[in-house]
């Protein structure tokens, strides 16, 4: 049974034994509850990959991989504060960039053989 099932469950239950004003209090905290627990951290774990693919890519197309930390720095710059990441749908940018920095190294080889084989975007 999922999270949310296990929750409407839950305040059919509570509604029926304390009234509906109290099955909605336990359906809002525990939809939030569950959302911070449960749904926020899987959107988390798919954004590093979306990264690393999108990386991978930039590579392929003639793209210094490298770029992508810039793209990321500049991003955090404009965006301000932020909410705490267990908050948010999306990783914490200095962690995005840190691990963006980590894998373009390896991705260097790729983007080398994109410029030789004549792919050389130009942007701007």
């Amino acid at each position: 049974m999922g999270a949310q099932t296990g929750l409407a469950v839950a305040g059919a239950l509570v509604g029926a034994y304390a009234g509906a004003s109290a099955a909605n209090v336990l359906n809002q905290f525990g939809g939030m509850g569950a959302q911070t627990m449960f749904l926020l951290p899987g959107s988390r774990v798919q954004e590093p990959e979306a990264d690393q693919l999108g990386q991978r890519l930039m590579a392929q197309a003639g793209f210094n991989p490298a770029q992508a930390v810039d793209l990321w720095q500049n991003m955090m710059a404009a965006s301000g504060g932020r909410s705490p990441q267990w908050l948010s749908t999306h990783p914490d940018p200095a962690n995005r960039i840190q691990e963006l920095r980590r894998d373009a190294p390896a991705l260097t080889p790729v983007y080398q053989q994109a410029q030789a084989a004549g792919l050389r975007p130009k942007c701007g």
